[in-house]
């Protein structure tokens, strides 16, 4: 008998430990261990944050030992390409299951890894080189600059280049990442297209700029209907491109979010594409709009997730705070003499603020009309003109400034000072806000200095 319950015992431990071992890290894995270090830290923190769409938006925060060592288990962590930040940044590959070890140097940009996943991360490394070598090519100040023919050349040839590197490693490296890298290229080629008419005719503002009749579509070569693009930013980017294109030649509404969420219903025949989408470009859409309740509405129609619907709320009430009539954040920033500035000193003012940077092309467009504007209004004592340049280099706005010749109240953010941004739900520039004489928000997302109707309403606020 003794020995019955002996082995009834010994059955049911077994039996337990085989049930208690059924979910080892080894199944079903949702979670990615990042560990190592980083040479010449720069905070005691780095950021991991995902590129293009991810339901989850909010940023892994992985703090740093004493000694610049980190170690952390991320779960729940969506696959993909991912931007790893101290005050610089690098790219990263993440897959659930990963376990990489890395030596981190920001400076140089010649990180290591070791461990699961370090294959296409050490390939993300070297291609961070290469990509480097073609900054120049890449910047549409360079491209725009070069007739028709020599720049379709150039585009080939900077897609071609990619391709060719990448190569050498295709059987080595897993297939999403290989698939990930070679749709970034292709449809940051096709973007570079569009950008070639657009900046051309629209911010360089050339009246004889004409393509010729072979000039490429870009729009022949997008997939609508593939879900796994939705994970390529340069995708998601060219399909808000894509959109413009689109409502440009109807007569719809003019208001940027009513007309893109109406376009979203027209163009794609995949709910999962417009629920990426719509969860991707919440903060665009929600904070260009003079519509916000209705366009929240159109986007709760469109996104079924949980998480993409919390998002897209989080960003609604954020908005609503700084509509018409709320009293505006505030913010303290040091001008060209390193006098320190703030809203709050700036009341009884109408203040017009311009939130641009040097290398923004279409904030540079708006430069002669905002110091015309200026000069128009100089003689009203109570009218207050302020520029906040920001993600942009000191030396660069200081430059900027001077060459330009630029007037008002000058002020440079710097990335620990984004408070002000971060409740503005900017998330691009230029961006354009009017305060009235009580601090108190009239406008948070004003006209263009460049529009018509723009002196008008600031004269109505004196």
């Amino acid at each position: 008998m003794k020995h019955k319950h002996l082995i009834i015992a010994l059955f049911i431990s077994i039996l337990a430990s085989f049930l208690s071992c059924k979910h080892t890290p080894t199944d079903d894995i949702n979670y990615v261990v990042l560990s190592g270090k980083v040479q010449h830290a720069h905070s005691d923190s780095l950021v991991l944050r995902k590129i293009g769409f991810s339901q989850n938006k909010q940023p892994y925060i992985i703090h740093l030992n004493k000694d610049s060592t980190f170690q952390d288990t991320l779960r729940d962590i969506t696959d993909g390409l991912y931007y790893f930040e101290d005050h610089y940044s690098m790219q990263l590959f993440i897959k659930a299951g990963y376990n990489i070890t890395m030596d981190i140097n920001f400076d140089k940009e010649n990180s290591t890894f070791r461990g699961k996943g370090a294959p296409e991360n050490n390939v993300l490394s070297k291609y961070a080189t290469v990509e480097h070598s073609l900054s120049k090519e890449k910047t549409f100040t360079h491209f725009c600059n070069l007739n028709e023919n020599s720049f379709l050349r150039l585009n080939d040839s900077i897609y071609q280049v990619f391709i060719d590197f990448l190569k050498p490693f295709k059987d080595s490296l897993d297939k999403d990442f290989y698939f990930l890298m070679t749709q970034t290229w292709k449809y940051e080629k096709l973007d570079r297209i569009m950008d070639y008419k657009l900046f051309n005719k629209y911010y360089f503002k050339k009246k004889d700029f004409k393509l010729s009749a072979n000039y490429p579509d870009p729009y022949d070569s997008i997939n609508i209907e593939n879900q796994r693009l939705i994970n390529v930013d340069t995708y998601m980017q060219v399909l808000n491109k894509y959109m413009g294109s689109f409502y440009s030649k109807r007569n719809m509404s003019k208001d940027y979010a009513i007309k893109r969420l109406i376009c979203l219903d027209s163009l794609f025949p995949k709910l999962h594409i417009k629920e990426a989408f719509a969860i991707q470009f919440a903060d665009d859409l929600l904070g260009n709009t003079k519509y916000l309740d209705s366009s929240y509405q159109m986007m709760q129609n469109i996104v079924a997730d949980t998480v993409g619907i919390n998002h897209i709320t989080e960003i609604y009430k954020d908005l609503k705070k700084i509509e018409q009539g709320q009293v505006s954040p505030d913010f303290l920033l040091k001008d060209v003499n390193g006098k320190e500035v703030s809203l709050k000193n700036l009341r009884g003012n109408i203040v017009y603020i311009d939130i641009w940077a040097t290398w923004c092309a279409p904030c540079r467009a708006e430069l002669p009309y905002l110091k015309a504007l200026e000069k128009a209004m100089h003689h009203y004592n109570n009218m207050k003109f302020v520029s906040i340049c920001i993600w942009d280099k000191e030396t660069a706005w200081r430059k900027t400034i001077k060459r330009e010749k630029m007037n008002g109240i000058q002020l440079f953010m710097n990335p620990e000072q984004e408070s002000f941004l971060q409740a503005y739900h900017i998330k691009g520039v230029p961006h354009f806000i009017i305060i009235d004489k009580n601090g108190i928000i009239v406008d948070n997302n004003a006209l263009r200095p460049s529009h018509p109707d723009l002196a008008q309403q600031l004269k109505n606020l004196l």
